[in-house]
């Protein structure tokens, strides 16, 4: 399955969650969660797969976020990553 990376603004969460009819207790518990992660020590994704979202909080990582950015920088050919095609959520 193919998934394409999107980054959403802390202050659009909650209009995007909107979009999959949460509950807005739902909806307070991500945004609080978004709110409140560390990014430079953890990463949290957010996966819709047609319609039915799924959240991930990763933690305790072997390398850090801003060190995994860095590394895949440098070495994108490898990973064969086009970062044109990752598009903003508007």
């Amino acid at each position: 399955m193919e998934y394409k990376p999107y980054f959403i603004a802390e202050s659009k969460v909650a209009a995007y969650l909107q979009l999959f009819n949460l509950e807005s207790s739902a909806i307070s518990l991500i945004k609080d969660r978004v709110q409140n992660y560390n990014p430079e020590t953890e990463l949290l994704l957010l996966i819709n797969q047609n319609g039915r979202i799924e959240i991930n909080l990763l933690q305790n990582m072997a390398i850090s976020p801003p060190e995994c950015y860095r590394q895949m920088q440098q070495r994108q050919s490898e990973f064969q990553f086009d970062l044109s095609t990752s598009r903003k959520i508007p």
